[in-house]
């Protein structure tokens, strides 16, 4: 059983793979869409065939293969091959944790966001209509 990576050792193998490291809350490698959507896939410990990823996710298979191995080489996803050569590839324990940790982040913002902007009083620093029609004929010069 391997333990979980240290903030120190993801902070390192962040950098090194030259992403800036923004804080404990966010996961830099899953800013990325193509990642947060395959990790976002990989719901279960199962293995799931590489092609079916990139049908899922809209990537192409050269795309998707550079995602994955970053992913790989952070300890995210384990993978392995199979007959004919076919990749298939499984969350790990830390890919897993990182990925709710992240997810948790992001609706955490969302929700302040949401209750910052309900907050506001109509017509502060918001209008609630359509502005004039004058403004509509602008052209830019």
């Amino acid at each position: 059983m391997t333990t979980a990576p240290t903030p120190e050792l993801i902070r390192s193998r962040t950098e090194i793979m030259g992403i800036p490291w923004i804080g404990p809350d966010f996961d830099p490698l899953l800013l990325n869409p193509t990642r947060l959507l395959l990790m976002a896939e990989l719901v279960t410990d199962c293995y799931y065939r590489f092609g079916w990823l990139c049908e899922m996710v809209g990537a192409q298979p050269s795309a998707m293969s550079r995602q994955v191995t970053r992913l790989r080489k952070a300890g995210y996803v384990h993978t392995t091959r199979g007959a004919y050569q076919c990749m298939w590839v499984q969350r790990t324990p830390f890919g897993h944790a990182r990925f709710e940790d992240h997810v948790t982040s992001l609706l955490k913002v969302i929700e302040q966001g949401r209750d910052a902007g309900a907050a506001v009083p109509p017509g502060s620093i918001c209008v609630p209509h359509k502005p004039a029609p004058e403004y509509d004929s602008i052209a830019p010069a």
